[in-house]
């Protein structure tokens, strides 16, 4: 017996209206018509978009039900929140100011600065940002002269988050409120709430109201509320029922005060401040940078938002493996861009009953010591084994310098060769601070290779280099020795070649010449071995630029990669604070060991180098007789 049923294997909509008109041709009713020339046609149009329609809804809804297909936000967001997990907000950076006045303009109007004042900031782009104190400061004596008598006052070490407080009030009509906070920006860490039991009431001041941080902790008398995000990208606030966390009352009014904050874009103000000069300002006041901000990051993402939430729920919000202690620092602190944890007793040497964080935060090379501090505080006292003592460590970060050689064809492009290479530097920067962030992330040249191709449409052929990056942070006027670990084993040519497998970038050295000590910007590099310390002079004999060796400061080891330096520098150059040790390695691919997290900076000059070749592909310019020369 023939089978009359019709394919529904078909997705696409050609596909679709053929296996309706192959079914209903196999029907004694319609043997031998002809559905294309006929209206029927239009009907078997209108049935293929409508079974074409649903197909795709049905495909896209089912998709959306499930976290590892899911791609719109809303979506994810609440497959996450079935996990109990809240997406981490924008967060706010943090910085340290010390805020002066001089002694003749002190006054007992002037001595305190008050929680929420806000301070003015110019970032890189020369707009104006937002900071606000976030705790009330008293100014003291700061200068004194020889004679005792008091210069300046000054309110020290006061930390500012980038952002203005704002207030939103909302007024309960059921204990089930869920209360929404229509405010794009917020970080969810700064959130606090206050309940009045009515209009007029000020008594409920005094209380303050938290995020839930531990269910299992609460009770019915707990002052808590629980935060989500919406479809909307909004947050809602919902309190509790009388049994986990108090409830609301009919007629309470609720008073919120959050910060709005512009997230990663608040980092980094007051990089490159000085002693005298402070991107920070505040009207009647001198304000000197102590640690320019650090710390900001955008709200999650949904990749993050993917991995953490599986992570969290398998952790359920207890530390016992190391695993648990990536997933706890990763959901609860939004300043942390990478984490790597082991026990003690996977250390070297052994320390048993400690557990070790090594975190690369956001858009900075270490955690401040605030920072670190919050942190542990929130294992020990929230979710650690008894017993178990956090440390937490600075990374290990290697850089990566990436040197690009392209070759492109200009008969494919109306773009110039500046244009092409901003283009591919623009597009390398965007690429490797996407994908060279972590502890897990190693580089494989051959897979830039592959990505890199697609930059820019005139891109023939590319290889890259990869140079590796180490930096040591010493004091000016205190010898001091560092090892440079590189972990990657490191190029080294034959003995009589002249081009240094090391190199570093320049800094102050005080140097004896012509019985006098003279300050010059010195480098280091390696000879077979050695690292040598050198500045750029004069050749007497040739007047051109030549390299004058003052001293011997270190030593390499090319196939362990470590390098040991010994350093009594006058003073910085170039990069502020550090002194950059660049290494070739001798495999094309760099990689990371278990501490050691590969890192990208974005605003290093020294991260991309694009050099440009010209060919010209299936042209008589690039063709191999163009400019041969003949015999006649």
């Amino acid at each position: 017996m023939q089978d009359k049923r019709a394919d529904i294997s078909n997705l696409d909509f050609i596909s679709i209206k053929s296996s309706l008109i192959n079914f209903l041709s196999n029907q004694e009713e319609f043997k031998g018509y002809s559905f294309e020339g006929s209206a029927m046609n239009i009907l078997m149009d209108l049935l293929a978009y409508n079974t074409y329609y649903n197909g795709m809804y049905n495909n896209l809804v089912m998709n959306e039900s499930f976290l590892d297909t899911a791609s719109k936000r809303s979506s994810i967001v609440s497959l996450a929140k079935n996990l109990g997990y809240t997406p981490r907000s924008s967060k706010t950076s943090t910085a340290v100011v010390n805020i002066k006045l001089p002694a003749e303009e002190y006054t007992d109007a002037k001595s305190i600065i008050q929680r929420n004042t806000v301070l003015t900031a110019l970032n890189s782009a020369g707009s104006n940002i937002s900071f606000t104190t976030t705790g009330i400061s008293s100014l003291e004596s700061f200068e004194i002269d020889e004679d005792g008598e008091i210069l300046s006052y000054a309110a020290t070490n006061v930390e500012i988050k980038q952002g203005v407080y704002n207030t939103f009030s909302h007024i309960a009509t059921t204990p089930e409120d869920k209360i929404n906070i229509p405010f794009n920006g917020i970080d969810i860490s700064t959130i606090r709430a206050f309940v009045l039991s009515g209009i007029g009431d000020t008594t409920g001041i005094q209380f303050e109201w938290t995020p839930v941080k531990n269910i299992t902790d609460t009770n019915e008398n707990s002052r808590v509320f629980f935060i989500n995000e919406m479809p909307n990208g909004f947050y809602q606030i919902q309190f509790g029922d009388g049994s986990f966390g108090k409830k609301l009352e009919p007629g309470n009014v609720v008073l919120f005060e959050f910060l709005l904050t512009s997230g990663a874009a608040g980092n980094d103000i007051g990089i490159n401040d000085t002693s005298t000069v402070s991107s920070f300002s505040l009207s009647g006041y001198e304000v000197e940078t102590v640690q320019y901000s650090t710390g900001g990051s955008d709200r999650e993402t949904l990749e993050s938002i993917r991995q953490n939430s599986l992570r969290n729920y398998s952790t359920q919000d207890r530390a016992v493996t190391a695993t648990d202690y990536e997933a706890i620092i990763l959901k609860s602190f939004g300043s942390v861009e990478s984490v790597r944890c082991w026990g003690g007793e996977d250390n070297d040497p052994p320390e048993y009953g400690k557990l070790y964080a090594s975190i690369k935060p956001l858009n900075a090379p270490f955690l401040t010591a605030s920072e670190k501090a919050s942190i542990v505080e929130n294992l020990i006292l929230n979710k650690s084994t008894v017993g178990i003592t956090v440390q937490i460590l600075d990374p290990d970060i290697l850089y990566l310098n990436l040197n690009i050689n392209v070759k492109y064809d200009p008969s494919t492009t109306t773009d110039t060769e500046t244009k092409i290479k901003n283009v591919i530097e623009d597009q390398t920067k965007e690429f490797s601070a996407t994908n060279y962030i972590g502890f897990d992330d190693d580089f494989y040249a051959s897979e830039f290779v592959s990505n890199a191709l697609g930059f820019h449409p005139s891109i023939v052929a590319l290889n890259v280099e990869a140079e590796m990056e180490k930096r040591i942070y010493p004091t000016a006027g205190i010898n001091r020795t560092f090892v440079v670990d590189f972990e990657n084993e490191i190029y080294h040519p034959e003995k009589d070649f002249t081009i240094p497998s090391i190199s570093s970038s320049s800094f102050y050295y005080t140097i004896e010449q012509s019985n006098a000590l003279v300050k010059k910007l010195c480098y280091i590099e390696d000879d077979n071995g050695i690292l040598k310390l050198y500045y750029e002079g004069i050749d007497t004999s040739t007047g051109s630029l030549t390299k004058v060796f003052v001293a011997i400061v270190g030593t390499v080891d090319y196939t362990t990669g470590r390098a040991v330096i010994t350093l009594n520098i006058n003073s910085f150059s170039e990069d502020g604070n550090y002194i950059a040790i660049m290494a070739k390695p001798k495999d094309t691919d760099v990689f990371t060991d278990r501490d050691t997290t590969l890192s990208f900076d974005r605003l290093s000059n020294r991260n991309v180098n694009v050099e440009l070749k010209k060919v010209y592909r299936n042209t008589v310019q690039n063709s191999s007789s163009a400019n041969r020369t003949y015999n006649r």
